[in-house]
């Protein structure tokens, strides 16, 4: 399998087989799951590529970290 697009030890993350199929994992308080129905792994990339395109960049986040101690 190639590298999973997010760590694995992350609650989910999606893989691309050799074979070219495209799976998810999924963890969860009630336990894990293997997906392998296209349509929910195609669901599972879409969300983690809008988390991604939100993300803060490192000074962004460095900012965030130095105001909130301030905050609470």
């Amino acid at each position: 399998m190639s590298q999973p697009t997010r760590p694995w030890t992350a609650p989910s993350s999606t893989w691309k087989t050799p074979a070219h199929q495209h799976l998810g994992y999924s963890e969860s308080q009630r336990g894990s799951r293997l997906i392998s129905d296209p349509d929910e792994v195609s669901i599972m990339a879409r969300r983690y590529a809008m988390l991604r395109t939100q993300a803060l960049n490192t000074v962004q986040t460095q900012g965030l970290l130095d105001r909130l101690p301030g905050e609470l």
